[in-house]
């Protein structure tokens, strides 16, 4: 993508999930030319031109969202609040028939009543446009399509308002309709693919596949198919739209698909998994560049030479009174040191005592939550 003749640019903010930051730069790197670094210095936070944005919806594996910083004012009250979001420029990016969906927060301010203030800027934009909105509840999901989230933090009376320009969360590329038990986030996997070191040029392996999360992503990587390229966003709700530049810039992605030429293999031992693993590859229009097997861990064998194991093991929250979750993991370790001889092993575990059970030489690659659960993904190199 090259940069535009378009001298308008929007201050975006990339939300990475904790943890992930150095994966993120890394599959940001590429972008840098078209992005402009924050004055403020602050990580993840750029200007950029619209088409940027979508670009960046698109290709971004890692964050969660990517936001435009609107507005910033500071407001003592609430008179001040709704006089000055009043005069913002909403029709940019809310349609008549729009559902708002406002997240506020506020802290050490005067406003300090979180609902008062999504009330006035509620009212502030229905003043604007000159029209009736609807306000999205918590539980709603008939709307989803036409839901805008706006983010609204009061912080020391200074007030941000931050436009989301992704609308679902990035890591539901739209693949996943069926899921195993304890299914891995996607943009988790996509991390953890990157900080691995993987290229497509050598094997990965998945034993543990569940939904198939692990090896999607990395086909997804090695086809060079952006993970949004199947899937809908908000800012195509705006009235900047262009709707024909977007069906080009995707039509080009997918004439340019190259053929099946990675070895990516998933296995699990439960043959619900593994069906929902080859029905979600179908979805991610990959199911060639994968081959599964039902099997258990114990019965695989390697492929020859260099290649990566990357998976999430099933573990337990009580590790040590369970006995089968800590044999599991010794016989992964056995079975990895002696048939995966000269391959990088990337695994997750929520406890370093039970990663020893492996009695590989580890090493703490990412520290990340998975599912409100703290884990590391574990790296080692097989002599």
């Amino acid at each position: 993508m090259r940069k535009s003749s378009e001298n308008t640019l929007f201050k975006i903010f990339l939300v990475i999930p904790p943890g992930l930051e150095i994966p993120a730069q890394m599959e940001l790197n590429p972008f840098l030319p078209l992005l402009t670094p924050s004055s403020e210095g602050t990580p993840f936070e750029f200007e950029c031109e619209l088409e940027t944005i979508y670009w960046l919806n698109l290709h971004l594996r890692i964050p969660t969202r990517i936001l435009i910083r609107y507005a910033e004012f500071s407001a003592l009250s609430f008179a001040e609040l709704f006089d000055k979001s009043v005069r913002l420029p909403w029709n940019q990016y809310i349609c008549k028939d729009t559902v708002l969906n406002i997240r506020t927060t506020c802290r050490k301010s005067k406003l300090y009543h979180s609902d008062a203030v999504t009330q006035r800027i509620h009212e502030a934009i229905q003043s604007n446009l000159g029209c009736k909105l609807q306000l999205a509840s918590s539980d709603d999901q008939s709307q989803l399509s036409k839901q805008q989230l706006i983010i609204v933090r009061l912080f020391h009376d200074h007030l941000t308002i931050s436009i989301d320009s992704s609308g679902n969360p990035l890591y539901m590329r739209g693949y996943k309709q069926t899921s195993a038990k304890a299914p891995l986030r996607e943009n988790l996997a996509a991390a953890i693919i990157t900080a691995s070191g993987w290229q497509p040029q050598y094997p990965l392996f998945d034993p543990f596949c569940g939904s198939g999360t692990i090896p999607i992503e990395a086909a997804l990587i090695a086809k060079n198919q952006p993970p949004g390229l199947y899937r809908d966003f908000a800012f195509k709700n705006w009235h900047r739209f262009e709707q024909s530049k977007w069906h080009e810039i995707r039509k080009e992605i997918v004439l340019n698909s190259p053929p099946a030429r990675s070895s990516i293999y998933g296995s699990d031992r439960d043959a619900g998994a593994v069906s929902a693993a080859n029905s979600n590859a179908l979805n991610a229009r990959i199911d060639q560049w994968v081959a599964w097997s039902q099997q258990p861990f114990s019965a695989i064998n390697a492929v020859a030479g260099k290649g990566w194991l990357i998976t999430n093991p099933p573990y337990g929250l009580r590790t040590e009174s369970n006995r089968d979750i800590r044999d599991l993991y010794a016989r992964f370790g056995r079975v990895i040191k002696n048939e995966f001889k000269g391959w990088h092993v990337v695994f997750l575990c929520p406890d370093c005592n039970l990663a020893r059970q492996t009695q590989l030489k580890l090493k703490s690659l990412l520290t990340f939550s998975n599912g409100g659960t703290q884990v590391q993904a574990f790296a080692s190199e097989i002599d």
